[in-house]
């Protein structure tokens, strides 16, 4: 992968750039709002741009929590079995209150893909149930888009390492920042304006698909979706806030692609 010949000299720009694109469109963080950032311990260099351009928007308060992977490896391995079955209840009506209170989220995701690698898998399911089980009803709020939240990436080097394998260590991360930048519009001179371009257009064509009124599409190819209604991936929040990530989904299954939505359409 050949970066941009000005890489180097426009990398620090356009990380605030991208920080400024996550609070403005991601979570559109409103003026007075709370934000709540979730953060690898890798990616805290970013993360502080982020907080900076959400007080800069206006922010009233932005709590960080950070993830470190290492204390999770840590955990598995030396934990007593009671553990996994185990999640604070305090943490998920953290959470809860985060969205009652018309707060938003932003959560930078990007799991080591080699973490889990040689712990008992009963471990990570056990794990992994209580904290859906916990988290029940804050999951509702993401679902009903009760409050703001968006998902991005930054890179890390286990997450580099495992999508670009054929670099040499030392350019990954150099190369998926580039591939953020170019798929999230920030080599754009307004990335704000390009985006919100590219939300107009994705609602004239969900417009363009629902006045149709397909009853089914059908391709030439695996998994067909269902076409029932379709809906772009702006999303109002309780407080009629919109947010954004950005592809067209059915409506009712809200994939991107799926072989048979929960409806039962093929």
């Amino acid at each position: 992968m050949t970066l941009p010949v000005n890489f180097d000299d426009t990398f620090e720009q356009n990380l605030d750039k991208y920080a400024e694109l996550v609070v403005k469109v991601g979570t559109n963080l409103q003026p007075g709002q709370v934000l709540l950032i979730e953060s690898p311990l890798e990616n805290a260099p970013f993360t502080r741009r982020i907080v900076r351009k959400a007080y800069e928007a206006g922010a009233k308060y932005v709590q960080v929590m950070w993830d470190d992977e290492a204390v999770t490896r840590i955990r598995y391995e030396s934990a007593p079995d009671e553990s996994f079955s185990y999640y604070p209840a305090w943490q998920a009506r953290t959470m809860e209150m985060l969205a009652e209170s018309g707060g938003a989220l932003l959560h930078i995701k990007v799991p080591d893909p080699e973490l889990y690698r040689g712990i008992e898998s009963r471990k990570v399911s056990s794990a992994t149930k209580a904290m859906l089980t916990a988290r029940q009803t804050y999951s509702s709020y993401v679902r009903t888009n009760k409050f703001s939240w968006c998902l991005i990436k930054a890179p890390t080097a286990a997450w580099a390492a495992k999508v670009m394998p054929e670099l040499p260590a030392a350019d990954r991360i150099a190369a998926m920042w580039d591939a953020i930048f170019r798929m999230n519009r920030i080599y754009e001179d307004d990335p704000v304006a390009a985006w919100q371009t590219h939300i107009d257009r994705l609602t004239r064509l969900q417009n363009i698909l629902n006045e149709k009124r397909y009853k089914r599409l059908h391709y030439k190819r695996p998994a067909p979706i269902c076409a029932s209604s379709w809906q772009k991936a702006t999303f109002g929040s309780a407080a009629a806030i919109t947010t954004s990530p950005a592809f067209i989904s059915c409506r009712t299954c809200r994939r991107r692609k799926c072989s048979r939505c929960r409806t039962g359409s093929a």
